[in-house]
């Protein structure tokens, strides 16, 4: 009977131990922190790879409006149907951005003199507009000038964004990211 009773003495004391050892017990701390910060690092790599992804669409874009200009401005561009230069363009678009959705809008502008103090506008600028949906509405404004004007060159391209509902890198309501990259070149 004794022993009984000694035993019953020892139960509060050795839950008293165990009690003492989960306190210093760290077993599992690292699982429940990784738990707690897997979702952020996660949404951060993401938001990562979408600004490169961005970024590389945008250097692309602003490549290809670099060379239309050469081109333009070295005159290998009079004469040339807007298909044919469409062609061109997309034979030389990288494999991030597709063709059918690469708006060009290519317009001359007469230059009194050769300083260039006197510009004068073509008679319509058509702009690029989208729809709803991220499709062309009106585009592909084509017209090279001749010896003596400026070209403005503009493309535009609306990028679809991945993860747009979570990160909000979209301009557009069909969630893509609307880039677009000009320039102004004079063919003397």
């Amino acid at each position: 009977m004794i022993k009984v009773l000694s035993t019953f003495r020892t139960i509060p004391h050795r839950l008293r131990q165990r009690a003492r050892a989960l306190r210093v017990s760290q077993s599992g701390v690292i699982a429940i922190e990784f738990s707690l910060l897997a979702p952020i690092i996660i949404v951060m790599l993401m938001a990562a790879l979408v600004l490169a992804y961005i970024y590389l669409a945008k250097t692309e874009l602003s490549r290809i409006t670099q060379d239309i200009g050469r081109q333009v401005m070295l005159g290998n561009a009079t004469g040339v149907t807007a298909s044919v230069f469409q062609n061109a363009v997309c034979s030389d678009i990288a494999v991030i951005l597709n063709c059918s959705n690469l708006a060009i809008n290519v317009q001359h502008f007469a230059v009194a003199n050769s300083s260039g103090s006197c510009v004068t506008p073509p008679s319509e600028t058509a702009g690029i507009s989208y729809d709803a949906n991220g499709n062309v509405v009106n585009f592909r404004n084509f017209s090279v000038g001749d010896h003596g004007t400026l070209n403005l060159i503009q493309l535009t391209y609306p990028l679809p964004v991945f993860g747009s509902n979570l990160m909000n890198f979209s301009n557009m309501s069909n969630g893509s990211l609307l880039i677009s990259s000009t320039a102004v070149v004079y063919y003397q």
